[in-house]
């Protein structure tokens, strides 16, 4: 009996060691995870050789043309396989149509032309209507819902496409050589030399955000609106209080193209420039755009066209560039390393 004692306690020993041990060391080390920083991956990259002035682009599709002699030539994404390709002269403005397989052309005169992406088939939807000569501003929202019009003198038309309608617009400004317009129908208006856009809502109503130099892109997103400025700037504001615009400047290079993209219930901003140092794609996070989360420098002219679709970027430049990369966002930014700048991603194969 007393050896059988002597066993229990003997097999104790370590267990009460253990116990001992444990109630007088720290706590175990919990492993952190460490910050994934914000990065692009490229899908594929093309260069198609030609001076590209007007883009438009869909999850599918991309339609790039020339204002010189209206050619335009559309590609299924995500392959850069040629689809289709025609002329329209005196292009100003595009925008892939709803269902996919047409895109709408906006031309001098307010000829608007739905054109199939099929085999280039023109139907016009909306005759021209309007004094003859350029159009010195002209855009169709990005859902193709809206087009606006400035004649080279007289009242502007705003279309309404679905209905193949139009009626005459007092746009806002004096001079006006920018407008864009939101799938609701505000605009954003601006003069040659202005320091400042003008936001106009659908019921008419008018603000002013100061902006430096001549507006020459913009973007719209359902809580944002956004410009930027030939003079390295860009602005975005909350679209119900213009007054609280965030105010950036980037490196001395026009802001020719600006898009949102919202991931994981997170809103991104990406800007785009070029001329001096070739093309640029910047990226940054709303609410408060406090640092730059990736700078994208691919091998490119200016970059003159930015959308996100999902998870995908795509991007263009004026001297025949389109890429595709995936998004990866990262860690949100609250985490202190967030803030620093980084870079990464490369153009794809050519």
């Amino acid at each position: 009996m007393k050896m059988c004692t002597r066993i229990v306690f003997l097999a104790l020993i370590p267990c009460m060691v253990c116990i001992l041990n444990g109630c007088s060391s720290t706590p175990p080390v919990i492993p952190q995870t460490k910050p994934r920083p914000f990065t692009f991956n490229p899908i594929n990259f093309l260069r198609t050789g030609l001076s590209i002035d007007l883009a438009a682009s869909s999850s599918r599709v991309l339609v790039l043309a020339t204002t010189r002699d209206g050619s335009w030539t559309a590609y299924d994404l995500p392959s850069f396989t040629r689809r289709s390709n025609g002329r329209l002269p005196a292009l100003r403005a595009l925008a892939i149509h709803p269902d996919g397989g047409s895109f709408f052309a906006l031309s001098d005169g307010g000829l608007v032309t739905l054109v199939s992406l099929a085999d280039g088939r023109q139907s016009p939807v909306i005759a021209a209507n309007l004094p003859a000569g350029r159009l010195p501003a002209a855009a169709i929202s990005r859902d193709a819902a809206f087009a606006v019009a400035r004649p080279p003198w007289g009242a502007a038309r705003l279309y309404d496409l679905a209905s193949a309608k139009s009626a005459p617009l007092d746009l806002p400004g004096s001079d006006v050589r920018f407008v864009s317009i939101a799938p609701d129908g505000t605009l954003l208006t601006g003069s040659r030399g202005s320091g400042s856009v003008i936001q106009r809502s659908p019921s008419g109503a008018l603000g002013t955000i100061p902006l430096s130099g001549s507006p020459i892109s913009a973007a719209w997103h359902r809580d944002y609106a956004a410009c930027g400025s030939l003079f390295w700037e860009f602005r975005v504001w909350p679209r119900t209080n213009p007054d609280k615009a965030i105010v950036r400047t980037i490196d001395h290079t026009p802001v020719s193209a600006l898009t949102f993209g919202q991931i994981e219930n997170r809103i991104f901003f990406f800007a785009g420039s070029g001329r001096v140092g070739g093309g640029r794609i910047r990226v940054w996070e709303l609410p408060d755009c406090r640092s730059e989360l990736a700078t994208l420098t691919p091998d490119c002219g200016e970059i003159i066209h930015l959308s996100v679709f999902g998870t995908t970027l795509v991007a263009v430049s004026g001297d025949g560039m389109a890429a595709l990369w995936t998004i990866h966002p990262g860690t949100p930014s609250t985490a202190s390393n967030m803030n620093a700048r980084r870079q990464s991603g490369t153009p794809g194969p050519r």
